[in-house]
């Protein structure tokens, strides 16, 4: 989205969301592409897919993920 259109026109409290906004889906699909690899490796490997191992793993990942998230977007 054309950030700063949307300031010019709205303001900067509009634009800094659409900003983050537009950050937030750019960071989200290296867990999205993630998970679904998980998925369907779950359901081909795993006779109960809830409680296979991978599970763990993608927590501990995305609270990894969501730190490095915080901290690159103070940085931008």
């Amino acid at each position: 989205m054309p950030v700063e259109l949307i300031r010019e026109y709205y303001g900067d409290e509009i634009a800094i969301y659409y900003a983050w906004l537009n950050f937030f889906l750019k960071q989200i699909m290296v867990p999205a592409c993630l998970s679904i690899v998980l998925k369907v490796t779950n359901e081909l490997y795993f006779e109960d897919p809830a409680h296979s191992p991978l599970n763990a793993f993608f927590s501990i990942f995305m609270a990894f993920w969501a730190g490095l998230f915080a901290v690159n977007w103070k940085r931008k």
